[in-house]
């Protein structure tokens, strides 16, 4: 069993020591994983906006136009998705890694998953992971999450081993996390309290402690799992 308490304590001490780069490497990297949100909310506000409103029924125009743009803000978020924010979440792993570990870091780790050579490797991989979590909670919510647990080693590997397949790195996480999947569901769990604050403070707080603390303690206890012995 990972010792959760001393996880989160070594996570805050390493992000406390370099604070402000950290923040500001965050940042940069929560925005890019955010575009697809982004075009999401534009989704989202198009449909209800028609629905509420009866837009299509008064205008016949306007409402289609509204359908669209919600059609064309699906499409577009999930390209962004496959080409910019999963690589963008193989550079956030990077980054939390080294810091966790004592490391220099620097800016260019933000973009670790967008290398020459690398980068197609890395799409095709979190394509996979996507799929695998999209299909698992097309079943129910119960077969998504254990998926999600399963392979939620994906971005690390990739992040360490530039010459692991996407195939690889799906088997290898699957088999990292055998056993563990309750263990992280917990650790994840734990920071319940700080969500439910960032959510009042409209994502400030993430912005500036729980965003970097989480980052850290994640790749901390994906060091701490290749260290540990592999569960039968």
């Amino acid at each position: 069993m990972i010792d959760r308490q001393a996880l989160k304590a070594r996570a805050k001490d390493m992000f406390l020591r370099s604070y402000w780069p950290l923040v500001g490497f965050f940042l940069i990297a929560g925005a890019l994983g955010a575009g697809a949100a982004g075009f999401s909310s534009g989704m989202s506000f198009s449909l209800n906006f028609d629905i509420k409103n009866g837009i299509g029924e008064v205008w016949p125009m306007l409402g289609r136009l509204l359908k669209a743009v919600a059609i064309w803000s699906s499409f577009v978020g999930i390209v962004y998705t496959i080409f910019v924010g999963n690589p963008a979440t193989v550079g956030a792993a990077k980054l939390s890694i080294k810091s966790y570990v004592g490391e220099d870091f620097g800016i260019l780790d933000i973009f670790h998953g967008f290398r020459f050579g690398k980068y197609w490797r890395n799409v095709g991989a979190m394509a996979l992971y996507t799929l695998f979590v999209g299909i698992g909670f097309m079943l129910f919510f119960v077969p998504g999450l254990i998926m999600a647990l399963g392979l939620s080693q994906m971005p690390y590997l990739l992040a360490e081993y530039p010459d692991l397949s996407p195939m690889d790195a799906v088997r290898s996480s699957w088999l990292m996390m055998n056993g563990r999947k309750w263990e992280l569901f917990v650790l994840k769990l734990s920071f319940i309290g700080w969500d439910i604050l960032n959510g009042l403070t409209f994502g400030v707080l993430g912005v500036f402690f729980v965003n970097p603390y989480v980052a850290l303690t994640n790749a901390g206890y994906h060091v701490a799992l290749t260290n540990a012995p592999q569960q039968q």
